[in-house]
């Protein structure tokens, strides 16, 4: 799905790509009519549904044979380095950024949890806490709760991190900021409407030292994930966004956020759904009241 979303959802003319929600859904029909298969895991464990033409076929086909290795190969390849990992590569790069940009006072970082005792709201901070980034502005005195997350999907206002996202943000009262690779226009809206911010990387940031495990993950006749940056530094638009762009928002958003803080409470407590919550905000357009239950975690 992950090389699907790449070749279909990210590349090409912009007006001319479909949202990953809309890939999935063209699967769901293609299936029963048999134009594809579904071929299960690979034998890769967790690895998900890898989709094939009717016609693939490994056991006659040399070509398809060794296409196959060479895609399970780079998969699990690829799976290695995010276990190894565990996300420490996108910390590390949005840590600098915070840093260089001089405008925050941060009281924790990656491998450093906050001192003992720490306390937000009266809230004690156990362990590495709950969030990646503790920072308080230094100009707007406004604390702000970063999550990183580097994923390869999308993130749409029903993923599954969404919600434990928010509540913890709401336990230690903090502005939401999401740091992730894309994140859907429904989710930036979302956001935007209850005073949370996201940002997108628009590449997967991976450490230098696994750039030749990894060379057919990126290659386009591998997985084709031409957007993996093998870098330790930050990129460009994060210094921007944490030096320039955010302590712009940050009154404003600050401002939502505490006005929609027991509307966001009920959300995250399944006292309200989804749609209940659209509903709260003025969001749901006729089109989607149609379409209920098609922006599905996919």
């Amino acid at each position: 799905m992950r090389q699907l979303e790449v070749k279909i959802s990210e590349a090409g003319p912009y007006h001319m790509r479909p949202n990953p929600h809309i890939l999935t859904r063209t699967l769901h029909d293609m299936l029963p009519r048999g134009s594809v298969h579904d071929i299960g895991n690979l034998g890769i464990t967790s690895a998900g549904s890898f989709y094939t033409r009717t016609r693939w076929n490994p056991k006659t086909s040399r070509i398809d044979r060794e296409r196959k290795e060479r895609i399970k190969q780079a998969y699990i390849a690829f799976r290695d380095v995010q276990r190894a990992d565990n996300g420490e590569a996108l910390q590390t790069v949005i840590q600098k950024a915070i840093e260089a940009s001089d405008q925050y006072n941060w009281l924790n970082e990656p491998g450093r949890p906050p001192p003992q005792e720490t306390k937000l709201s009266g809230v004690p901070i156990t362990g590495h806490g709950d969030l990646d980034h503790y920072l308080i502005s230094k100009s707007a005195g406004i604390p702000l709760g970063i999550e990183d997350k580097n994923y390869r999907e999308w993130f749409y206002p029903q993923h599954k991190h969404i919600k434990t996202f928010l509540r913890k943000c709401i336990k230690y009262n903090l502005l939401p900021i999401l740091i992730t690779r894309k994140v859907h226009y429904t989710t930036f809206r979302l956001f935007s409407a209850i005073g949370a911010l996201a940002f997108q990387t628009h590449f997967q940031i991976i450490s230098p030292k696994y750039s030749n495990d990894l060379a057919d993950a990126k290659h386009v006749d591998g997985l084709g994930f031409a957007d993996l940056r093998f870098t330790d530094e930050p990129l460009p638009h994060m210094l921007n966004y944490f030096a320039k762009q955010l302590p712009q928002l940050l009154p404003t958003f600050w401002n939502r956020f505490n006005s929609n803080k027991r509307l966001i409470e009920r959300y995250c407590d399944d006292s309200i759904s989804y749609y209940e919550l659209l509903e709260e905000l003025n969001l749901v357009t006729p089109k989607e009241r149609e379409l209920e239950g098609f922006f599905y975690e996919y």
